[in-house]
Formats: structure tokens, sequence, C-alpha cells
């Protein structure tokens, strides 16, 4: 869960949440939906309910320069929607959180990329295309930092609750909060969605890298991401707690796949990251005697025997 990873201190107790479901309660008196004018809102939470269209990365491969009038215009229906979406996530965000500066923040950038999109004309030709490609691209940079105001924004109601209910003299463990587990799961998740569908038109218009669609490598090698994070892992583990096991990869050389380097880096870099730490701190042996951590890539089939 993303939550636990921001927060620690005191065990989270049954009672604290009943005192918790007041404060919010409380706290949301003062709905965060006051900070978008009436009309905006209700239009907001009208697009919030279309169906959104899942897309594969098949189907995103498949796209030609030739087509990018045809997928900016897609791009004008269905990005209001993931907007949307998103907002309405924000203000239903439990314990008051939808209130912490943080997190507002991050909502006006929501609702003023929904606007953007949603005011924007209807694309005819090229000009319009690239306009439009403009503006993703603001819209882009714009929710770039994201993940570390949502971050900010648990520390802060982590700090409001102390405050409201400790005067500040011990900090509220609030990692049991199962509902803003679950929401932040779900908000990152469609965020990379979006980021996704973002990155890609806008990387269509860049010079094309060989083996390359967008921002899709047509034979991404697993085994030789898995080596860049390795060396990356092991060098925090080291520079963090003196020293690292090693790490052995087993596999297929030549297997690769459609996929987004980029994200299978982050998942082998966050997946050792922690096994690197784990190993060190729950072991008193020398770095010679540390067990390795192993790492198995195989395809469908051989991963199912």
């Amino acid at each position: 869960m993303f939550l636990r990873s921001f927060l620690s201190g005191k065990s989270f107790h049954n009672g604290n949440s009943r005192l918790l479901n007041g404060f919010g309660r409380q706290k949301n008196e003062f709905s965060c939906r006051k900070y978008t004018s009436k009309a905006m809102l209700e239009t907001i939470y009208t697009w919030s309910k279309k169906p959104q269209r899942a897309v594969t990365l098949k189907e995103l491969a498949s796209i030609t320069e030739g087509r990018n009038v045809q997928t900016a215009s897609w791009l004008r229906e269905e990005l209001p929607v993931r907007l949307a979406v998103q907002v309405v996530k924000l203000d239903k965000l439990p314990y008051g959180m939808c209130l912490m500066p943080s997190v507002r923040k991050v909502r006006e950038w929501y609702v003023q990329s929904f606007e953007e999109l949603y005011n924007f004309p209807k694309i005819k030709d090229q000009s319009d295309e690239e306009k439009f490609t403009s503006l993703l691209e603001e819209i882009y940079q714009r929710h770039a930092p994201t993940l570390v105001l949502m971050s900010k924004g648990v520390h802060e109601l982590k700090d409001e609750i102390s405050k409201y209910y400790f005067n500040n003299e011990e900090k509220m463990d609030i990692t049991g909060m199962v509902e803003i587990h679950q929401f932040l799961d779900s908000f990152f998740l469609s965020r990379i969605g979006i980021r996704m569908l973002i990155g890609q038109h806008i990387e269509m218009h860049k010079e094309n890298i060989p083996g390359h669609v967008g921002l899709i490598c047509k034979k991404t090698s697993p085994i030789e991401i898995a080596r860049v994070a390795v060396d990356d892992a092991k060098y925090m583990c080291e520079r963090q707690h003196g020293m690292s096991p090693e790490v052995e990869i087993y596999g297929d050389e030549k297997l690769s796949f459609p996929y987004v380097p980029s994200h299978l880096y982050y998942i082998f870099f966050e997946l050792l990251k922690n096994s690197t730490r784990a190993v060190v701190e729950h072991s008193s042996k020398s770095v010679s005697e540390l067990p390795p951590i192993k790492i198995v890539i195989a395809d469908a089939k051989e991963g199912s025997e």
C-alpha cells in the first residue's frame, strides 16, 4: 500500500478509528468541492460517470503518425472523463484529507486540466492537432509533481490529526486507514493510465527511436532492464547500509516483448530496493555471507510449469 511507505509511528487502534471518523465528518463540513464553481463541478461529476475505454499496449503500439489527428480527437473525449474521475476521487477522500493544502493543489491541477480539455475546440486538421499536443505537453508537466504532493498531503493529515487530538504531544499513526490505502492505490493506478495516454501521443511527435513506437519498445528485454535496476538498487543499498547482497538473474537472454521500458525498470527497482534493504537489515552476517537475491524471468509457458 502506498500510504504505509509514507508513514510510521504508533499502532493504530479501533478506538482511534472512531475518533478519526468524527474528525473527518467535522472537516468535511467545509467540503473541498467549494473551491470549484457550481457549473464546472456539475460538469465534472457528469463526465466522471461516462465509461472509460480500456486501451491495450498493442493498440497504442499500432498508432502511426498518419493517425495523429484521429488519436487527438479521441484523447480530447477520453482524457476529460479520466480527469473528472480523479477529481471525484479526491473529493471523496475520508478523514478530511481532501482539505489538506497539498491535496487541494493536486485537485486544482486536475480541475484546470479538465477545463482546458473540455473547452478545447473540435480537432479538424493538423494545425488543430498540433495546438492540442502543445496543451497536452503543458498538462503532462503540470501533473509531474503529483506523487510528491500526495505524499506531503498524507503527512499534513497526520500532523493535523496529531494537533487535533493530542496537542502535538504524540504522533498519530494512520496506517490503519484502509480507505486511504485503497484510494491511493486506485488514484495512482489511474494516474499511470492518464500519463501513458498523454505521453504516448507526445512521443509520437518526436524523432523516432529505432525499435520504438512512442514510449513503447517493441522488443523490451526484461533481463537487460533487470541488470540496470540491480546496479542502481545495489548502489543505493551500499550507500545507505555500507553493503549489499548479490543479485542473481536467471532466464532466457533472448526473451523480449512490447512494453514501456521505464515502467518495467521502476517495477524491478522498487522490488530490488526493498529486497536488498530487507536482507541487510535482517542479517548480522558480513557482506560475503549475505544470502543472494534471485530473479527468475520466464515466459508464460515456462512460468506455468
